[in-house]
């Protein structure tokens, strides 16, 4: 039953299976956040067994906890990525064909995952420092947040100066762009001096 391909189908229903409680269990905790995150702490993995933990998460304790773990002490929101990355990878498993880039989007998933969580833990240290939310979950916050390693190593203006870098770095190499524009603006400029 491994080389018929039923191997790969049923792995490839529980990871579309597994993306979309992921997805969903984002989704509901960035509404119940303040109710599931004090049984979540309090209870950690052993809440999971205990019925006398009452959530509201759309997903149950099973919800609450994985929403939990992924975008609190893991990755923050950019943790939607390991859910699309599942999605897409159950998806070509299910239907046996590469409909979607797996490696493509496996690495671009990657590294959205350490950028992304890594600015929105900057962004939210300097707009809502107090935040209920870990906008980039604790690998965000090591690394950008308020207290991060990043930021007292090279201080807000040169974390925001390293994401922007690493962000055009990121466009050049995926698309080439050029800075042609930049000259353009120049000659603009020399143009309308000439003029006068």
């Amino acid at each position: 039953w491994y080389n018929d391909g039923r191997l790969a189908k049923v792995s490839g229903l529980a990871l579309i299976l597994f993306s979309f409680m992921l997805a969903v269990a984002f989704t509901s905790y960035l509404f119940t956040l303040a109710d599931d995150q004090s049984e979540m702490i309090n209870g950690g993995l052993a809440a999971l067994a205990d019925n006398t933990v009452q959530v509201k998460n759309a997903l149950g304790r099973l919800g609450a906890w994985l929403a939990h773990e992924f975008i609190n002490n893991l990755f923050g929101l950019s943790s939607y990525l390991i859910a699309l990355t599942s999605f897409v990878i159950g998806f070509n498993l299910l239907v046996r064909k590469s409909v979607f880039p797996v490696y493509k989007i496996a690495i671009y998933s990657f590294i959205g995952l350490v950028w992304f969580s890594s600015a929105l833990a900057f962004v939210n240290g300097l707009i809502v420092p107090n935040s209920v939310l870990s906008w980039g979950g604790a690998f965000g916050n090591y690394l950008t947040g308020q207290t991060g390693y990043l930021t007292g190593l090279l201080k807000p203006v040169g974390v925001a100066a390293a994401l922007t870098v690493t962000a055009l770095s990121f466009v050049i190499v995926v698309y080439n762009i050029n800075f042609d524009f930049i000259l353009n603006m120049f000659n603009f400029f020399d143009k309308k001096d000439e003029a006068i």
